[in-house]
């Protein structure tokens, strides 16, 4: 794999890390609307509905914790072994077809043996309907593409 996609995987990691951290230093925070940037006449309605407001913003925390541990880090800390020892996945692959989500380029390749696979790629330079030879982390699903 390249550095490009393995300082990208690790650099994802940390600031999921951090914005967990972050994330649940807030949650158990026993007065959440203090902690708000706005003004006072803002916080005083806040106030009147204080209990409604916290529990609402705790459902919002908690929602986004368990959706970046389900969808991020858990997968990340899997494949970490994989990014610093160097045993990535290798694949004969042809690519089938890709999208752009946002910024994210997602290819979907089948390999020689029938497998499907879907990654997120850095690289824009490949072309449908050929073989590459494919480095990629199965959990956190970045990949690279060598051409042969």
């Amino acid at each position: 794999m390249d550095k490009v996609t393995l300082t990208y995987a690790i650099f994802v990691f940390l600031i999921s890390v951090f914005s967990v951290i972050l994330a649940l230093k807030t949650l158990f925070k026993k007065i959440l609307i203090k902690s708000l940037n706005t003004s006072e006449c803002k916080k005083n309605k806040l106030y009147q509905h204080k209990k409604m407001v916290t529990t609402i913003l705790r459902i919002i925390l908690a929602t986004y914790i368990i959706v970046v541990l389900v969808f991020i880090l858990i997968p990340s800390i899997i494949d970490l072994p994989r990014i610093f020892t160097g045993n990535y996945e290798i694949s004969m692959c042809t690519i089938q077809d890709s999208y752009e989500y946002k910024t994210d380029l997602w290819v979907h390749l089948i390999t020689d043996k029938g497998k499907n696979i879907n990654l997120m790629v850095l690289d824009r330079s490949y072309e449908q309907d050929k073989q590459y030879l494919v480095y990629y982390l199965p959990h956190i699903k970045y990949g690279t593409l060598v051409p042969i």
